[in-house]
């Protein structure tokens, strides 16, 4: 049970982890959009 505890945990982790940098992937491209409009 231990060891599944842990195996779930790791996937969770890597699933926030995911996420985190498929939001920080959004806000590069939103904060591109907005130099690029400033630019222009």
């Amino acid at each position: 049970m231990g060891r599944n505890l842990v195996g779930t945990t790791i996937k969770y982790k890597k699933i926030i982890v995911h996420l985190i940098f498929t939001q920080n992937r959004c806000f590069a491209v939103i904060i591109k959009f907005k130099t690029h409009f400033i630019e222009v």
